[in-house]
């Protein structure tokens, strides 16, 4: 079992933390807090995510848009190991 917990404020969202491996970068490990989506195709990571963990997202290549209600938006892709457990 996985255990998340639900943001503070009018609106609660489920929320996990998990940590993330980049191979083809430094193999390091980055703490993350994913909102869960169980109705998303993709994980996405933030551009203020991204520059915290020093990746350049303008060297990274151009992936699919995303689509959603809000509208279309321009994404990056890059190989990563997504680590969900207890922290």
């Amino acid at each position: 079992m996985i255990r998340g917990y639900l943001s503070r404020g009018a609106v609660r969202r489920p929320f996990i933390s998990a940590r993330f491996r980049f191979p083809s970068l430094d193999n390091r490990l980055y703490p993350v807090e994913l909102l869960v989506d169980t109705g998303a195709d993709r994980t996405f990571l933030s551009p203020v995510d991204a520059r915290r963990m020093q990746i350049d997202i303008t060297a990274l290549p151009q992936g699919s848009p995303s689509i959603g209600v809000g509208g279309q938006s321009l994404t990056r892709t890059i190989e990563t190991v997504l680590i969900l457990q207890n922290f």
